[in-house]
């Protein structure tokens, strides 16, 4: 388990194959549930709470833009599963760990920009 106080107002939470969003301030809503997905290990807000990520089993990590649902991009890490999955602090790049190395892509694109 993984939890990080944001200063955006969003919490997810995540089940082994849903995530939901919510809303903080009253009434406390929910904004956006998505899933199933297939093997999923962790999720994470972005820290300016625009956009969501999954990470799965297969080393693949899902990039989903918060308002709307809709996927942004989907990088391929490694073969090994992607527990840990960090942001930027400005929401820009994502790093995850693939074994004895990382990979850091682009949030909005998926690019990779170095390993």
């Amino acid at each position: 388990v993984n939890i990080v106080w944001r200063r955006h107002p969003k919490i997810l939470t995540a089940s082994k194959d849903q995530i939901a969003i919510f809303d903080t301030r009253p009434p406390g809503q929910k904004l956006l549930s998505s899933g199933p997905f297939l093997q999923l290990i962790g999720a994470s807000v972005s820290p300016d709470g625009s956009m969501w990520l999954v990470s799965m089993a297969d080393g693949a990590v899902e990039i989903y833009d918060v308002e709307t649902g809709e996927k942004i991009c989907r990088v391929q890490g490694s073969q090994r599963r992607a527990h840990s999955v960090i942001w930027s602090p400005n929401s820009q790049l994502v790093l995850v760990p693939c074994g004895p190395t990382a990979l850091i892509f682009d949030a909005r694109t998926g690019e990779r920009l170095g390993t």
